[in-house]
Order: C-alpha cells, then sequence, then structure tokens
C-alpha cells in the first residue's frame, strides 16, 4: 500500500512538472512572437499595419494567461498596449492598463530596470517631472546605473522636460551624460534626440568645452550635430 502511494505521488509530480514545462514552452513561444512585432515597429517607428497589432497582443495575452506573473511578459504586454494607444489603434483611456503592467512587472522583478525607466518615461508624459517620475528615475538607476536604456532615458526625459528641472537636479543630466559620451552609439542617439526637441545647447558647449570629451571633439557625431548648420 505505501509503495503505491508512493508511486501515485511520483506520478502526481512528473505530471505537475511536464503541465509547468508545456506551459513556460508554450508561453515563451508567444512571447518570443509578440516581441518580433514590437522589435519591428520599433524599427520602422511605426505599426504598418492595424493587424500587425491585433497578432501581437493576441500572442502577448497567451503568454500572460500561461504565466501571469512573469515580468518580462507584463512588460512587454504594457509596451504593445502603449504602441496601440499612440498609433490611435487603441482607446487612449487605456494608458492606466500600461502603467499597471509596468507596476505589476517591477513587482515580480524589483532589481530589473528596465520597466522603472518605461514607468518614468510614462509617468513624465502625463505629469512632467514630478515627484513619482523622479521616484521611477532614481528606482531605475538604482538597480541599473550602467544601462543603456536607463542612462540614455534618463537624459531624454531631462532633456524633453529641462524647464522642470530645478538647478539641484541639473549635475545627475551631466553625470549621465558623461557615461552616454563614452559609447559613440549612446552618444550620437543623444544628440539627436537633443536635436529633436531643441536641446543641442545642453549638450554642444559640454563637447566643446570639457576637456574631459576632448576624444569626442574629434569624432564624426560631433561635426554633425554640434559644427554642421
Amino acid at each position: 500500500m505505501k509503495n503505491k502511494l508512493l508511486v501515485a505521488v511520483f506520478a502526481l509530480m512528473t505530471f505537475t512538472a511536464m503541465v509547468y514545462a508545456y506551459s513556460w514552452g508554450v508561453a515563451n513561444i508567444w512571447y518570443f512572437n509578440a516581441s518580433y512585432y514590437l522589435d519591428d515597429w520599433s524599427k520602422a517607428g511605426k505599426i504598418e499595419h492595424a493587424d500587425e497589432y491585433q497578432k501581437a497582443w493576441a500572442a502577448i495575452s497567451k503568454s500572460v494567461a500561461y504565466d501571469p506573473s512573469h515580468p518580462h511578459y507584463l512588460h512587454i504586454k504594457g509596451r504593445i498596449l502603449q504602441w496601440g494607444i499612440n498609433e490611435n489603434l487603441v482607446d487612449a483611456a487605456q494608458i492606466s492598463e500600461v502603467k499597471a503592467l509596468f507596476l505589476a512587472s517591477t513587482q515580480a522583478r524589483s532589481a530589473w530596470p528596465i520597466p522603472w525607466i518605461d514607468l518614468a518615461h510614462l509617468n513624465a508624459s502625463q505629469e512632467g517631472m514630478s515627484d513619482e517620475t523622479w521616484q521611477y528615475i532614481h528606482q531605475a538607476l538604482a538597480v541599473g546605473p550602467y544601462e543603456q536604456a536607463v542612462n540614455q532615458g534618463v537624459l531624454n526625459i531631462m532633456m524633453a522636460y529641462w524647464y522642470q528641472v530645478t538647478p539641484g537636479q541639473t549635475p545627475l543630466f551631466f553625470e549621465q551624460f558623461a557615461i552616454a559620451a563614452k559609447q559613440p552609439k549612446m552618444l550620437e542617439s543623444v544628440l539627436k534626440f537633443s536635436q529633436t526637441v531643441g536641446r543641442k545647447s545642453l549638450i554642444c558647449p559640454q563637447l566643446r568645452f570639457n576637456q574631459q570629451y576632448e576624444t569626442q571633439r574629434k569624432s564624426h557625431v560631433y561635426k554633425k550635430y554640434c559644427l554642421s548648420k
């Protein structure tokens, strides 16, 4: 009797493990399917066809259904929904759901910096440089101080809302710029964004007059964005 009970318990454990492995595998397949669309939109800067959004949303929704607490699935679902809102494919009122998904992702994995900086971007677009926006920025920096998305995200947010940045907060901007300047691709992205939001006057004088940026002054990126008219 005891042996039969042990066999039954072992069989149940094996079955449970198989179900979990199957669910995990299926969830991952749908996640990568959804991520493909997201990467494609990021490269194109737009959603080419509305049906792509529906397919991406269906895919990530299936991932979350299989694993409702997975931080990556929750985060990507928030990003896809945000794309839908930005492209006028989804009601703008659902922006609160985007925030809820990002927050759920941070609760599932608080040491992952990307959802924190996405929350900072999202909150800044709604409230500017509010205390809550700064809270997300500082949390992103606390867990990912050298993460490119965090460094560039902080710079972009501060440039976009520079008129709300206080003198006591400006040192953070130049600290983050010092990190970005060491990476040519990130430096170019920062300069390009500064041109977009009309903040080249923050960046170019730093490169021109600060001795620590002597190498950057010789780069084609500096000449392209700071010397050309």
